[in-house]
């Protein structure tokens, strides 16, 4: 088949969504599809060099412009609510973006005949696509970004942190009444969501050609041969590792709060944080009120190779994220034989189960309950190294559960994709 996907972000070179675009891109290509992208022109020298190393003849790519960032008076720059600004001054990017790329898309479908055009990445509920404007069927999604943060996870929020949120809240509810929303549901012919929260932003109407689809592209991860017994020897310190960016709805406050706890009971322990952003100061400041500076290791962004390295090193992965769809960290982790200790949230709490780590309840649960299941967590796998092992062996066995050639070959089965999604 002739798939055209709408990937803004896609890049075999970086992780998160950038990845995610990738994964589809060359997951259809590997499996016999004729594959064209339209993705921004800043991926374009990643994407040359990885397809002049790996050349496939049946995927193509289609490069648009970005326009660059306003630099308007109205950007207060130095000031917190320049986050806001930057925030509109995004989406009004990302419209124009859509609106170039549908152009180009509707050009390029006068060369091709396409069976099927699938927004792929920058997929969040709550921005549209024009893509359904082509008259060729329009899959859209997984759409991410319903998850609710529950209000008492939000107490020890930052102020702009607190206000975000609720925007986001706000912005979710008028997905309602949105006009391009519902134009760009209406021209779907199948809607993929992520959870039943992001399916239940739909307009009811649209609601009936929707499916829950979680997925995670399940990226060439690292070739490290029997994990197990290349793990670092039991050592004296028991070492939790979080690894992601330093945003406050990654749950990092959560995590530092129930890593003090740990300290408390068991002084012989670390806590590893790899990773950058702009709630940084605010985490280091928290760490200090709470007396574990000393104890605790923040790394800036570091290889891939030297991440992988450092999952074989700690004892533990902690990632109390809030709303992710699902952390590519996780399965890292996994692939590396490390537990996994998360909440319920997102697709965190898809991914771990009682197998491979432990999955901590937020439903009607204060912020402190929550952080003392996460500490409590903790002190069983700092006392328990068979626990340890059973996990890491799970862990490594999770992976199986996420295989990314099923996911593609649902959205596109080969035995009936011909009816071309009724």
């Amino acid at each position: 088949m002739k798939i055209l996907l709408s990937a803004f972000n896609c890049n075999p070179h970086q992780g998160s969504e950038e990845a995610w675009g990738w994964a589809w891109a060359e997951g259809l290509s590997t499996i016999g599809h004729e594959v064209w992208v339209i993705t921004k022109t800043e991926n374009q020298p990643s994407i040359n060099a990885e397809i002049s190393a790996n050349p496939k003849s049946n995927l193509h790519f289609v490069y648009c412009d970005f326009p660059p960032p306003s630099t308007s008076w109205w950007m207060f720059e130095g000031y917190q609510f320049g986050m806001l600004n930057q925030t509109l001054n995004a989406e009004w990017r990302l419209f124009w973006w859509q609106w170039s790329a549908y152009q180009l898309a509707k050009s390029l479908s006068q060369q091709v005949e396409f069976d099927f055009v699938h927004h792929v990445t920058n997929s969040c509920i709550r921005r549209y696509s024009f893509m359904g404007f082509l008259g060729i069927p329009f899959i859209l999604g997984p759409l991410a970004g319903g998850v609710t943060v529950p209000w008492n996870l939000r107490k020890s929020y930052p102020l702009m942190g607190k206000l975000r949120d609720f925007l986001r809240d706000l912005a979710n509810f008028f997905i309602h009444f949105n006009p391009l929303m519902h134009l760009t549901f209406e021209q779907a012919s199948k809607i993929y969501c992520d959870s039943k929260q992001t399916q239940a932003c739909i307009p009811i109407f649209y609601r009936t050609k929707s499916e829950i689809l979680f997925c995670i592209p399940k990226q060439t991860i690292s070739n490290i041969p029997d994990l197990i017994e290349q793990k670092s020897p039991e050592k004296e310190i028991f070492r939790v590792l979080f690894v992601g960016r330093l945003l406050y709805w990654k749950g990092l406050h959560l995590a530092i709060k129930a890593f003090a706890q740990l300290h408390q009971k068991i002084p012989e322990s670390r806590f590893t944080i790899i990773g950058s952003g702009s709630d940084e100061k605010w985490l280091q400041q928290l760490a200090a009120r709470l007396n574990i500076s000393n104890f605790v290791d923040w790394v800036p962004w570091i290889e891939q190779k030297e991440v992988f390295q450092a999952y074989l090193q700690h004892d533990v992965f902690l990632i109390p994220t809030l709303h992710d769809t699902g952390p590519n960290v996780i399965l890292e982790a996994f692939s590396s034989g490390l537990p996994v200790v998360s909440l319920d949230l997102g697709g965190s709490g898809v991914m771990v189960d009682e197998t491979c780590g432990r999955v901590i309840k937020t439903k009607r649960c204060s912020e402190e309950t929550v952080i003392q299941g996460l500490s409590n967590a903790l002190i069983e796998l700092a006392n328990n190294p068979k626990l340890r092992h059973q996990l890491s062996q799970g862990a490594l066995a999770r992976i199986s559960k996420f295989m990314w050639r099923d996911v593609l070959e649902k959205v596109y089965p080969t035995s009936s994709i011909c009816s071309k999604i009724n």
